[in-house]
């Protein structure tokens, strides 16, 4: 693909390629690979890169892959950092029962 000047803008001091190039890049790409999620976030982010309003309908459609098939949910809070949350909110009790679970009932 030959990259055209007109093409480009500046955005935040970066040189970068405005909302139609990376669509015709990447939502072609997204189209061929709708099953992976490294080619769905790869396409959703680019797009976001090219400044495409969150009204594309094109970013719409991948966002909509992205939120349903490639959702990674965030980590559960482990035993350890509900403790320090308890303790930095004066839950000492709380705080020690987490640490309980942590090392498994610790002897003192």
């Amino acid at each position: 693909m030959i990259m055209r000047r007109s093409d480009w803008k500046v955005s935040k001091g970066w040189m970068i390629y405005d909302c139609a190039y990376y669509t015709r890049k990447y939502y072609a790409l997204f189209e061929a690979n709708r099953d992976s999620c490294e080619i769905v976030n790869l396409a959703y982010s680019r797009m976001l890169r090219g400044d495409c309003p969150e009204t594309h309908p094109q970013l719409v459609e991948v966002k909509k892959v992205k939120d349903g098939k490639c959702y990674v949910p965030p980590p559960a809070a482990s035993c350890l950092k509900l403790a320090y949350e308890a303790y930095g909110q004066g839950k000492y009790k709380a705080a020690v029962g987490h640490l309980e679970k942590v090392c498994g009932r610790c002897e003192r």
